[in-house]
């Protein structure tokens, strides 16, 4: 969850995991400009750069309220921005700052935002069962 005091907010988190078609799957999300950067990295380093470009990617989706509307291939998430977002071509008005999050061990965190970022609090919350009554 992120919480911003002013303007628009998107965050995404994602676990570490085997991408066994990483070639391929990069290849239908990045940019041109990403897939280059990525496909110049050594082998062992290509999976932890493409999952901070895509929690990156995600948390301007969630952002925008488009959601996978928006082509993931549109956004370029190398910079920390400030980077406008288009639609087809067409700007959406936003200019958007990318932060890496800290996350706990294993996974990868991002949140994108359409005002200054002065200081990120970060709480970890306990997973677990959480229904009504336990």
């Amino acid at each position: 969850m992120a919480v911003v005091g002013e303007g628009r907010v998107g965050i995404d988190a994602e676990r570490h995991l085997r991408l066994a078609e990483l070639d391929r799957l990069a290849g239908k999300v990045l940019c041109p400009q990403e897939l280059a950067l990525l496909l110049g990295l050594p082998e062992q380093d290509r999976t932890a750069w493409f999952l901070r470009a895509w929690v990156r990617k995600e948390a301007v989706l969630k952002l925008t309220g488009y959601g996978l509307a928006l082509p993931l291939r549109a956004i370029d998430a190398r910079s920390d921005g400030p980077m406008s977002v288009t639609s087809e071509g067409q700007p959406l008005g936003w200019s958007v700052q990318l932060t890496d999050l800290p996350a706990v061990q294993g996974h990868t965190a991002a949140l994108a935002t359409t005002g200054h970022i002065g200081s990120v609090r970060w709480f970890a919350a306990a997973l677990g069962d959480h229904r009504p009554g336990r």
